[in-house]
């Protein structure tokens, strides 16, 4: 007779990284936008199928050197330790790997990001209270935020909220940025602006 013999303790979750991700993490890490663990050593958190995290964090044990020809990605494998049996073989679960930092990071709402002809922008409003049209070069997005890679530095004003209805050189009216669920009395067409923010930010994938 034949059968499977199954370890769930410790637990490997097997998933895959595509050569595109892969590029884009050298050359940022080659760029100083992105400073990526020692030893490569990675955290990885598993999201369950109905959205719970499981509370172990797993590590990376394994990477298969070579790219599937048929996917375009490579393998990766974490061990998680696994003494309630929570996660079972062939279950499907959502791997999210966490550990590098982009310093100085400087981080927008997306809705203040603009989409032009040729590249993104946004308005910068100058110490005259006038919006002047600055392009950016954007990355990963962040939550509700875009990383900005180059355009912006911090402390620095940008349009948030009506930003289509602005025009270059125009004075506006600022108002400050609402509290979580405070009501404001600003009328629709007026824009909301917001200083950059800048900080060193975990990336999770």
């Amino acid at each position: 007779l034949l059968t499977y013999i199954y370890q769930l303790d410790p637990m490997w979750v097997n998933f895959s990284l595509s050569e595109n991700e892969l590029l884009r993490t050298r050359s940022e890490a080659a760029k100083g936008l992105l400073k990526l663990p020692s030893n490569s050593d990675y955290e990885v958190t598993v999201v369950l199928a109905d959205g719970t995290v499981f509370p172990s964090t797993g590590h990376i044990n394994f990477t298969n050197p070579a790219f599937s020809t048929q996917t375009g990605t490579f393998l990766v494998r974490a061990s998680f330790a696994n003494p309630q049996g929570t996660l079972r073989p062939g279950q499907f679960v959502r791997a999210q790997v966490s550990g590098a930092i982009r310093p100085n990071a400087i981080l927008v709402p997306q809705r203040a990001v603009l989409q032009g002809a040729k590249s993104h922008f946004v308005w910068v409003v100058d110490n005259d209270s006038k919006a002047r049209q600055r392009v950016v070069e954007v990355g990963e997005w962040h939550g509700d935020d875009w990383f900005i890679n180059s355009g912006l530095q911090p402390g620095e004003r940008i349009v948030v909220d009506g930003a289509i209805r602005v025009l270059a050189d125009t004075p506006l009216k600022i108002t400050g940025a609402p509290q979580p669920g405070a009501a404001t009395d600003a009328p629709p067409d007026e824009g909301q602006h917001l200083a950059t923010r800048q900080s060193d930010q975990t990336v999770t994938k």
